[in-house]
């Protein structure tokens, strides 16, 4: 395991192709949770005196006149609050980005906020750092502010970013090797097929795993068999797991998260989303739905 470090405040800690994880016990949730809901797969989760944003940075507002898109997205002026590092989001410590769509990240976005936020750390796949090498107050920021991370499907990462140790989990886009791998959903044809990242973030004695768009498959989980031993405060996961056969299984035996929260829901199948849970509400009895931009719950 080579360890190279990359600034004061950022060591990498490389164990790719490994699968090797974290080890599990220690004082899981000691600290108490706070989350803070933006949009579609986008939230800030404090845990003692961490902050992180992951794929909250994006900004989908369309020109007057222009059909709306079908993702969640803040509007403008939450846009503006969020970009300028405004209270609550002055002080996050690390910016985590799972894949390089429009609706979890987009370039202009993130890079206005690391400007505002002149601390944090940004990490995401190699297309998404390249993105940000054209706004001329990110030069010389690669390897320093901004990290690549480069993990295939079953392989694990893990940074150091001053309290919080990161692991970034090579799951595939749901959707990855299932026909085409390129969907048109009212929006420009894109590859599912993308470089893709989940996230397990733990400090302060909390553990969150944010899946970004994982598919739902057995095989992406039992590559990463140490999972339900760690006893994961809150598993962020995507509503298709709730509504595909198996999804609700593979939460409990694959990850076994103390809290759910769903996510990635829309304006038009919000309801649905709320009805399948509660039928399944005997098996998530612990699964929560957010509703409006910048709602806050405590777990």
């Amino acid at each position: 395991m080579a360890i190279v470090s990359i600034a004061v405040v950022l060591v990498v800690i490389s164990v790719t192709g490994s699968g090797s994880g974290p080890v599990a016990g220690g004082d899981s949730a000691a600290c108490g949770i706070e989350v803070v809901f933006l949009a579609g797969e986008g939230f800030m989760i404090s845990c003692g005196h961490s902050k992180v944003l992951i794929d909250a940075l994006f900004d989908l507002n369309v020109p007057e006149g222009t059909p709306p898109r079908a993702h969640g997205h803040l509007p403008p002026d939450g846009v503006a609050r969020l970009e300028g590092a405004s209270k609550p989001f002055d002080k996050v410590d690390a910016v985590l980005v799972t894949h390089r769509h429009d609706d979890h990240f987009t370039a202009g976005c993130a890079a206005r906020y690391m400007r505002a936020n002149g601390w944090a750390v940004l990490a995401g796949t190699p297309a998404v750092i390249e993105s940000l090498a054209e706004y001329p107050w990110l030069a010389g920021e690669k390897g320093e502010r901004l990290v690549t991370v480069d993990v295939s499907a079953g392989e694990v990462d893990t940074l150091i970013v001053d309290g919080l140790t990161i692991y970034a989990l090579g799951i595939r886009h749901t959707g990855c090797g299932s026909g085409t791998g390129v969907v048109t959903d009212g929006t420009p044809e894109r590859s599912q097929c993308i470089d893709h990242i989940a996230w397990l973030v733990e400090t302060d004695g909390c553990r969150i795993l944010h899946l970004g768009d994982a598919k739902l498959a057995a095989e992406e989980f039992d590559r990463f068999p140490w999972l339900p031993g760690l006893e994961i405060d809150i598993a962020f996961i995507p509503y298709w797991f709730l509504l595909q056969s198996g999804g609700v299984d593979l939460i409990n035996r694959r990850i076994a998260p103390r809290s759910v929260v769903l996510m990635h829901w829309n304006r038009w199948n919000r309801d649905s989303v709320v009805e399948e849970l509660e039928r399944n509400r005997e098996d998530l009895p612990h699964a929560v739905i957010f509703g409006e931009a910048f709602e806050k719950k405590r777990f």
